[in-house]
């Protein structure tokens, strides 16, 4: 006679993400021909990962937070958290900087505007035009490399003040937990 036995997994959808923008990170570092891409996905999966975190964390700190999160902006949802973790979230400033930078990256795009704008120029080496609004110029292998890193130490600090609770931040530490 075979006895079932189940066991509880949890997954947390913000350790995959990291993973994506970890990923995109090493390719624009590694990548002369297609670092603008791969930096502009890291950045935005950057800013996705802290999305996902910021909600689990949120729901960790309020028990509210199904209700609250949805009239919040990003911004705001960090911000909340913070004054609730008597945590200092200065914008002006590295890392909080960083976690503005990536979200108005991805907002941008995410809204889709065309840009028109005049050529003079040829196409730019890096594979976009000459003349875009700005935004591109973000999408190298440093700043990826600073918003990435400034979104983990966002995590680790928010992770760490949050009682009770220990966050894996990658797929060996959410397989580990999910041994116990």
């Amino acid at each position: 006679m075979s006895q079932n036995t189940s066991s509880t997994q949890t997954i947390f959808p913000f350790v995959y993400l990291k993973e994506c923008a970890q990923f995109h990170l090493k390719e624009s570092e590694n990548s002369q021909e297609g670092h603008f891409h791969s930096s502009m996905s890291c950045i935005i999966f950057s800013a996705f990962t802290m999305e996902a975190f910021l909600n689990y964390m949120g729901s960790c700190v309020f028990d509210f937070w199904d209700e609250l999160e949805r009239h919040l902006t990003s911004v705001n949802k960090l911000n909340v958290i913070c004054s609730q973790l008597n945590i200092q979230s200065d914008f002006s400033d590295r890392p909080f900087q960083s976690f503005v930078k990536a979200f108005n990256l991805k907002n941008y795009l995410n809204q889709g505007k065309i840009v028109s704008y005049s050529q003079a120029a040829p196409l730019a080496s890096a594979g976009h035009a000459s003349g875009w609004t700005g935004w591109e110029e973000r999408c190298t292998p440093e700043q990826a490399r600073e918003i990435y890193e400034d979104m983990l130490r966002i995590m680790k600090v928010l992770d760490q003040e949050v009682e009770g609770e220990t966050s894996p931040l990658s797929i060996e530490e959410m397989s580990q937990s999910n041994l116990s």
